[in-house]
């Protein structure tokens, strides 16, 4: 009979690091370092961020940081659901440039539009917001903002 509580107490342990253990796989794989799709743009490049990302575009003897710093809003109708308005989300971005002011900007995104958000003689283009529509309850890790950047002429 003692053999036998060793035995299920060992199994226990080994069910118990295992599920440790990917708990710990998944929170790595989940950190908010966020993505970065296209990690050297340029001026006219598109370029997708995630939530908490940044990306340094080459504007040729400067460069401009973009922060896609965060979701205030988004009542878009979501995926499988009927809606009378389709409604829209706003979004929090930033631009830094090379004078290290950073200037941070609320966007309205109209539902599976685009937006253009003139600052510091640049433009840039919010392409689109995914993901587009929404599924119910979404996370805000799941966001991901499909930009580009132009200089304004």
């Amino acid at each position: 009979m003692r053999t036998l509580t060793v035995q299920h107490q060992s199994k226990y342990r080994l069910l118990f690091l295992a599920l440790t253990g990917m708990i710990l796989l998944l929170a790595a794989a989940c950190s908010s370092e966020g993505v970065i799709e296209s990690p050297n743009p340029k001026l006219g490049d598109e370029f997708t961020l995630s939530v908490g990302s940044f990306v340094e575009v080459d504007a040729g003897s400067e460069h401009q940081r973009v922060d896609f710093v965060g979701i205030l809003a988004d009542s878009r109708c979501a995926a499988g659901v009927t809606c009378i308005t389709a409604g829209q989300a706003e979004i929090l971005l930033a631009l830094t440039g090379e004078d290290g002011e950073r200037r941070t900007f609320p966007v309205n995104v109209p539902p599976r539009g685009s937006v253009n958000s003139d600052l510091n003689g640049f433009q840039l283009r919010l392409e689109r917001l995914l993901p587009d529509p929404p599924p119910l309850g979404v996370d805000a890790t799941l966001y991901r903002a499909k930009l580009v950047l132009t200089r304004l002429p």
